[in-house]
């Protein structure tokens, strides 16, 4: 409850199809907590596709995603509130690129907003963008996930530009990993102070509307109770840290309240 404590009253909850989502569980942790829980429909990346995902066409999946968000997830009553996460491989795949165009038809439908996971030491926005708005998809309701492992000023600018949101929710993660251990990860992951500061310099840039900061608690290990910051880290520390680096209360508001608020509205 320490995210409940530190002022915190919403989570989205992204995960897809095929990487244990269950929204029974968020239903009743909601009602347990107090805590509204936003859930997401779609697909991860490539390598959890079914052979079916693989074969049925863009229009199939549509329909079930629509489903999903007007009727209920896996049968239940408890329908999407989210796009995504939908998932991108470096290179982006072809069964991804399938889903990207169905995950563009579907936001043009709903208006639901749509998270995107790319490969954090990838560049892949362009195209994804491209995608969008060759489907007429709203690209201010479209947001690339985990720009913060390491910082690529003009890739981030131009998804920006773009009328986007780029996501820091790598806060808490702080580590390096041996290069010859490395299986997923491409490069290195910044401390949380050099994340605040990019956040200051796009800030002063003109790009406080295009900003989301929350923490994307994927590991074990980011728990209070394995030792990690937990789900409240934003609230409870890098808000602290941003009033220090000289980033002014209502920016802070609009990252931390104002641009979620906009992106999950419909």
């Amino acid at each position: 409850m320490n995210f409940k404590k530190a002022g915190g009253d919403a989570v989205a909850d992204a995960t897809t199809i095929g990487i244990g989502r269950d929204p029974l569980a968020l239903k009743r942790i909601s009602r347990g907590t107090g805590i509204a829980i936003i859930a997401g429909c779609g697909y991860y990346t490539g390598d959890i596709h079914s052979k079916r995902l693989q074969e049925i066409s863009v229009e199939k999946i549509v329909e079930e995603m629509i489903k999903e968000i007007k009727v209920g997830i896996d049968d239940t009553d408890i329908g999407a509130g989210l796009i995504g996460e939908i998932g991108t491989s470096e290179p982006i795949g072809e069964t991804e690129k399938k889903v990207l165009i169905a995950s563009a038809i579907v936001q043009k439908e709903t208006g639901l907003g749509v998270l995107f996971h790319t490969y954090p030491w990838g560049h892949r926005a362009a195209e994804i963008l491209k995608i969008f708005r060759e489907n007429k998809a709203d690209i201010t309701k479209v947001c690339i996930c985990h720009i913060d492992a390491e910082i690529d000023y003009d890739y981030c600018k131009s998804i920006m530009e773009a009328g986007a949101f780029i996501e820091f929710d790598n806060f808490g993660k702080e580590f390096f990993i041996d290069k010859k251990g490395r299986e997923f990860a491409g490069g290195v992951f910044i401390r949380d102070i050099e994340r605040v500061r990019a956040i200051k310099r796009f800030i002063d840039d003109g790009f406080v509307n295009n900003i989301l900061a929350f923490c994307d608690v994927c590991l074990k290990t980011l728990l209070h109770r394995y030792g990690g910051w937990g789900y409240d880290h934003v609230l409870s520390n890098i808000i602290a840290m941003m009033s220090e680096e000289g980033i002014e209360g209502k920016d802070i508001n609009t990252i931390i309240k104002g641009n979620p608020k906009r992106f999950l509205s419909v």
